[in-house]
């Protein structure tokens, strides 16, 4: 199975949704002094690369921890969505009904990444709507 690593690093000067605080990352204990490293991080978590649960925007739904861990190893549709402008919406059929049978997950591609670190990161970008989020929950 192919593994794709999809997360950003986290740091301080990472972009993070406009009002929310950036990461603080304090180096608590180091090498030379403790014989070990050690950095606090102060985050909110939806900085950087995470995952949502249906508890994030669905009442009465599953948290993170609800989730086996072996949930989150599969195989994966990648919905092709690059085709959308700022604003969209990822309609239904974007997606291989077929195909999404066949995986565990889908990923939807919005090449949004190449917007990561300017401001417009966080606005108007392709959404998934509640038709599609109904739909596959």
């Amino acid at each position: 199975m192919k593994v794709i690593d999809l997360t950003h690093t986290i740091s301080e000067d990472m972009p993070v949704f406009p009002g929310s605080e950036t990461p603080k990352l304090t180096t608590k204990s180091t090498y030379e002094k403790d014989g070990f490293k050690e950095t606090l991080l102060q985050m909110y978590s939806h900085i950087g690369t995470h995952m949502d649960p249906p508890a994030h925007i669905f009442a009465n739904q599953k948290t993170l921890d609800q989730f086996s861990p072996e949930q989150f190893i599969g195989k994966a549709l990648v919905v092709d969505c690059r085709d959308l402008k700022e604003g969209q919406v990822i309609a239904m059929d974007k997606i291989n009904i077929d195909k999404a049978k066949l995986a565990d997950f889908l990923l939807f591609n919005l090449g949004w990444d190449k917007h990561f670190k300017d401001e417009t990161y966080f606005n108007d970008f392709p959404y998934n709507s509640r038709k599609l989020q109904r739909h596959w929950l």
